[in-house]
């Protein structure tokens, strides 16, 4: 998604070629942030709740 976004970023859309090294800081940065939610949110489940509502 952040590579669609960044494609996008001028207004006119450019191909950016993704690849994991460009992008795995964004990657680790989302998990990490999804990982601290779940462990304040672990008692209402509510990371679990989210992902079964997504896949859904």
């Amino acid at each position: 998604i952040e590579c669609c976004i960044d494609e996008w970023l001028q207004g006119l859309k450019e191909d950016i070629k993704f690849t994991s090294a460009a992008y795995a800081s964004v990657y680790k940065a989302h998990f990490d942030s999804l990982q601290h939610f779940h462990e304040h949110m672990e008692p209402y489940k509510l990371l679990e709740r989210l992902c079964d509502s997504l896949h859904d």
